[in-house]
């Protein structure tokens, strides 16, 4: 919907009103749904609406005995896979149509990432909000139209507060319109091997011809995994912030599931709580989908019942040599993508930032405010660091990110604080500290003045990527490389 649409402040409350019906509906309301998302095109009227009836028999059910009593067994789905080998561990349902709620912001973070990576969008970028963007029911970030948000907040608001207006506004900004660029996240899908799976929009707000399976979505994560290592660190963030709001991750196994890594979680009425989770402990990373839960606590538990069987089965070595055997295609190349090629966003310099730079981080200035950064304090030649008042010799200190009962999850938390802080030196450990019968991993940054891990800290801290401190490194320190 544009901004000069007739009548648009009818429009809108109008809108607000039939899109928040749709979530609470026992069912998909797929007429309601398709016209709210019809009118905000000027050919609307021309549009073919989806025939419910056909599509909704589909949807595969299972019995309810099949289903554990957490779940809805006629929405229940599950899957576990072995990252690195590709072989299903366990499944119920996997290939059962069902609706991705919103786990179907992990394809539009991938899309996001992709246009990245090809200098097509820059993470400070900022990108405007339009009508059809602000008048999306919760969750959102409020986002107002006319409004601009740079590519980094949407990204953080996509991970932790699955903000459906966040979702609108990437879609459009890379694709002019959230239906072209659903039509663009179907296709990449089919490309990686998603063959089941059809978007309708970007975020995951009912749609009766959005769906796919817990078999597409565990894929879904593999090419994740694999074709953004750069971006993939980000989903293990546990808050954000925007406009002076914390922001909260919705997984919450984050908070209590050993080795969990992220991804993402989602719901409507007619999917129940899905989650898609990546855990890795020692040295072994997992996929889990579950679709259909009752709750979000019924969910997460029943997601660590079935993680837990799964790493005991693969550490007595009790993965059947026939199990089924998932892989994402490979990343198709830009020039054979087979999507219609999109113009470069014109950004002011020829070289995009990826990932963002130190500078970038800093705290975010009024509309009205001089464009112009300050100089990058890490690109300061001949730095002098102080006296350590040990004959002299300089002192070393770290910026310390966190101790962990776990290594992964310490170089997970490294990884994080150096990438979003690309410009800043030193390298990236973990210390490990013996304290009270158990070893304590220190996530760290080494090798630098005082000053520049003060400043680095703040940086975290400010933006709400990590809790940071300024620590000073001790002779009997023992540092693991972590980069």
């Amino acid at each position: 919907m544009k901004s000069g649409f007739t009548g648009w402040r009818l429009w809108r409350a109008l809108l607000a009103v039939v899109i928040a019906a749709g979530l609470t509906a026992p069912v998909l309301a797929p007429v309601a749904a398709e016209a709210a998302s019809k009118s905000k095109v000027k050919a609307a009227a021309s549009k073919p609406v989806a025939k419910t009836a056909t599509r909704t028999k589909k949807l595969q059910s299972v019995k309810r005995s099949d289903a554990p009593a957490s779940v809805k067994a006629d929405r229940y789905a599950a899957i576990i896979l072995d990252a690195q080998t590709g072989r299903v561990l366990h499944e119920a349902n996997a290939n059962a149509l069902r609706y991705p709620a919103s786990l179907t912001k992990a394809m539009t973070l991938y899309m996001t990432f992709e246009a990245i990576e090809q200098g097509r969008l820059r993470m400070d970028q900022r990108l405007p909000v339009s009508g059809w963007a602000s008048v999306q029911p919760p969750t959102k970030l409020d986002l107002k139209e006319g409004d601009t948000v740079q590519v980094r907040d949407l990204i953080y608001s996509l991970i932790t507060k699955s903000a459906n207006d966040a979702a609108v506004v990437l879609a459009e900004g890379l694709a002019g319109d959230e239906d072209v660029f659903a039509q663009r996240m179907t296709q990449r899908a089919h490309q990686l091997g998603m063959r089941s799976t059809t978007f309708r929009n970007a975020s995951g707000l009912p749609n009766d011809g959005q769906t796919t399976t817990a078999s597409d979505l565990a894929i879904m994560a593999l090419a994740l995994i694999r074709d953004f290592p750069t971006f993939y660190p980000l989903f293990a963030m546990q808050e954000s912030s925007y406009a002076g709001r914390v922001h909260t991750n919705h997984n919450r196994m984050l908070d209590w599931y050993p080795g969990a890594e992220g991804l993402k979680t989602g719901y409507i009425n007619a999917s129940g709580f899905n989650l898609v989770l990546v855990a890795k402990r020692d040295g072994r990373r997992l996929i889990g989908v579950v679709m259909g839960g009752r709750s979000g606590q019924a969910r997460d538990t029943h997601m660590g019942e079935l993680m837990d069987r799964a790493f005991a089965d693969i550490g007595a070595n009790r993965v059947a040599a026939n199990a089924r055997v998932l892989a994402a295609l490979p990343k198709p190349a830009v020039a054979a993508s087979g999507l219609t090629p999109l113009a470069r966003v014109s950004t002011g310099s020829p070289a995009p930032l990826v990932p963002p730079t130190f500078n970038d981080l800093s705290a975010r200035k009024p509309a009205a405010a001089p464009a112009k950064l300050p100089p990058n304090p890490f690109a300061v030649a001949n730095r002098q660091t102080g006296p350590s008042g040990q004959g002299g010799e300089p002192a070393q200190y770290a910026m310390q990110v966190g101790a962990y009962s776990d290594a992964d999850t310490a170089r997970r938390a490294v990884s994080l604080a150096r990438f979003s802080l690309p410009d800043l030196n030193g390298n990236g450990t973990i210390a490990p500290l013996e304290r009270q019968g158990r070893t304590l991993y220190r996530a760290r940054i080494i090798g630098l003045p005082e000053g520049e891990a003060a400043l680095g800290c703040r940086r975290l801290t400010q933006n709400n990527i990590l809790d940071c401190a300024v620590v000073r490194i001790e002779d009997d320190d023992v540092d693991i490389a972590a980069n």
